[in-house]
């Protein structure tokens, strides 16, 4: 999900749905929630570990719950958010020991304890600079936030198809146009950076 909200392509939301479907398939456990290390098709172990610690490099499970929280923001699809809700019990004792090792679960957790901004931008046309509205987003802290961003025609079409928030959306009188909304209700959507920021 990060690759799309950076790129606007929607094959990067299409390739993160795939390896979600692939993750859940073969490393998830489905009666404690989260996901093994090894995949179920691996050679018969002890114990299968399900990993949680972020060092240097955050945990497969730690990476793996925020991105269900984000797919689950973008696409709308309430399964996700329920996946990334049960794998964050699975940890749960973990979490409330205050362990400084789960930096990243913690984020995940942060994501689903709030109520996230969802942004959308739309370009009139395949060219529009979505560069100011960016830049004025990029000096805010916004950790729990998705990026949705579209231009009008057969891009937006595609996106709309997968992405509910970019419904109904469109680019207002010819210019980039931001709209800033929590759980679908947005506010009077802008064109001015600076409106925006605020």
């Amino acid at each position: 999900p990060i690759l799309h909200e950076a790129t606007g392509e929607l094959r990067w939301l299409e390739e993160a749905i795939s390896l979600h479907a692939e993750l859940q398939e073969r490393f998830a456990d489905p009666q404690g929630g989260a996901f093994y290390r090894t995949s179920n098709d691996h050679e018969v172990l002890l114990a299968r570990d399900k990993p949680a610690s972020d060092g240097a490099v955050p945990s497969g499970n730690s990476v793996a719950l925020l991105n269900l929280m984000r797919l689950a923001e973008i696409t709308g699809e309430p399964g996700y958010g329920k996946q990334a809700e049960q794998g964050l019990r699975a940890f749960g004792a973990q979490l409330r020991s205050g362990s400084t090792s789960m930096t990243l679960m913690l984020c995940a957790l942060d994501f689903l304890l709030d109520r996230p901004l969802e942004v959308v931008l739309i370009g009139p046309n395949a060219k529009s600079d979505l560069g100011p509205m960016l830049a004025s987003m990029s000096a805010l802290f916004l950790p729990n936030r998705s990026l949705l961003r579209a231009a009008e025609g057969r891009d937006l079409q595609a996106k709309q198809e997968q992405i509910p928030l970019l419904q109904l959306r469109s680019a207002r009188d010819e210019k980039v146009t931001a709209y800033v909304c929590r759980e679908g209700v947005c506010k009077l959507p802008t064109n001015d950076p600076r409106e925006f920021k605020e």
